[in-house]
């Protein structure tokens, strides 16, 4: 068995992709050892260990999922992830953003999966106020149709319920992203927890990666300086005006009976033949104004539960307060929508124009 295995957990839109994506190209180009980041666990390549992890908690009912949600798991992901631990000789990092959702038999069954294993638990942070627009336009980009306004509701009545987050299997953004509660679960699930913050303005796009090596604590394994990643493998996040078509999209598909499936492939057809946003005026997401208040006392509660559970933590926890960005106003994303439904609609017909002529050939 691996002597220790680093489990980064995220959660999501806190640097999770891109760091996989450094990861990656360090094993792929030899500068760390394959033993330490599988990329290969289930007969196909996978930049993260998602698919494993969540096999492994699903067959315990330890993680909420929709109902089309990564039902064509059977065991084999998971049973993978155990065996590369069981043969590696040295340290092994795997990398799960999905598990920060579980409860603490969740936690639990992550560690018993890997016993003897020492395991330290690697939490990214970023502020609540940047996540949560994020965490929308990736919602609605896995096929939902929640406007921002409704979904910012709904994790609003959360937040006054923090009591069930151990009872209620529906509340996992909060599970996720009230750190000090994501701290103590996987502590008394047993783990070793480092967290490293997300730099609130970054100047350095490196920054982030020396702060995941030394949470860590592989510094003799992962290099000082990262590979350079592109914004495309990075998993930026969709522009306002993108995220706006395609919930609009996702109404209509599902009005026509059309499942999560379909609509999320029909996605990436969009967005690779032209719903593209002006890159020199793209519409930024930010907080209604209104939620703004409440948002930030959040973010300072949050932060000063982190603190109080004294743990390591790598980087500053002021990076966790900063101030939420204003939403756009009616105007311009009015027309900042008009122009990138624009240009989606050109770039299908010019796909179809050319599927039309190869088959005239």
């Amino acid at each position: 068995m691996a002597a220790r295995i680093v489990l980064h957990i995220g959660p999501r839109k806190t640097a999770t992709t891109y760091l996989q994506r450094c990861l990656v190209k360090l094993t792929r180009r030899g500068v760390i050892d394959p033993s330490v980041y599988p990329l290969n666990s289930r007969e196909k390549d996978d930049h993260n260990h998602v698919p494993g992890m969540i096999d492994l908690l699903r067959t315990y009912d330890q993680i909420p999922l929709q109902d089309d949600a990564w039902r064509h798991l059977d065991g084999q992901a998971a049973s993978a992830l155990i065996d590369h631990a069981r043969q590696a000789s040295g340290p092994v990092i795997f990398s799960a953003e999905a598990v920060a959702a579980t409860r603490l038999a969740g936690a639990r069954t992550v560690i018993a999966a890997f016993a003897p294993a020492e395991i330290t638990v690697v939490i990214t942070a970023r502020p609540v106020g940047r996540v949560l627009p994020s965490s929308w336009a990736q919602h609605v980009r896995n096929g939902n149709i929640e406007t921002l306004e409704s979904y910012l509701d709904l994790r609003r009545a959360e937040r006054a319920q923090m009591a069930t987050l151990e009872t209620r299997p529906d509340h996992a953004f909060w599970r996720s992203y009230a750190y000090g509660h994501l701290v103590r679960r996987w502590r008394s699930a047993g783990a070793r927890v480092v967290v490293a913050t997300v730099p609130s303005h970054p100047s350095d796009p490196s920054e982030m990666w020396r702060r995941f090596v030394a949470a860590t604590g592989l510094t003799d394994v992962l290099p000082a300086d990262p590979p350079r990643i592109s914004d495309a493998k990075a998993n930026a996040s969709l522009s306002l005006d993108q995220s706006l078509a395609i919930q609009g999209f996702n109404e209509t598909a599902r009005a026509a009976g059309q499942d999560r499936r379909w609509t999320r492939r029909e996605h990436r057809r969009m967005l690779r033949h032209g719903l593209r946003s002006d890159p020199e005026q793209a519409l930024q997401d930010g907080i209604p104004e209104h939620l703004h208040e409440p948002v930030q006392q959040w973010q300072f509660d949050d932060a000063n539960d982190l603190s109080v559970t004294g743990v390591e933590t790598v980087g500053d926890l002021a990076d966790l307060t900063a101030t939420p960005k204003p939403a756009p106003s009616d105007d311009e994303m009015i027309t900042a929508l008009t122009d990138t439904v624009g240009r989606g609609l050109l770039g299908m017909q010019a796909m179809h124009a050319t599927s039309d002529e190869s088959v005239d050939s």
